[in-house]
């Protein structure tokens, strides 16, 4: 609360590329929604959380893990998916 008092309204205008952003990726999602069967969905959840636990083991600096290595297992859960 206190920074955004100091900064004033350039922290206002930092909700423009972020709305941007996040809208983008919103509408983006609501077109490919078609293009996912329920089976695709979990597996990509399933991946997304495990990629979300390397990611809390390196904030909390118990494990390094490099998450960015295991990105394109996003793309494959669902790949395989559309196989099975």
């Amino acid at each position: 609360m206190a920074f955004a008092a100091t900064a004033g309204p350039i922290i206002a205008l930092t909700a423009v590329p972020l709305l941007l952003f996040q809208g983008g990726l919103t509408l983006l999602a609501g077109t490919l929604k078609p293009f996912f069967s329920p089976h695709a969905l979990a597996n990509l959840t399933g991946v997304s959380s495990i990629l979300l636990l390397g990611l809390a083991l390196n904030l909390l600096e118990l494990k390094p893990v490099k998450v960015a290595n295991y990105l394109p297992a996003l793309v494959l859960a669902v790949a395989f998916s559309q196989l099975m």
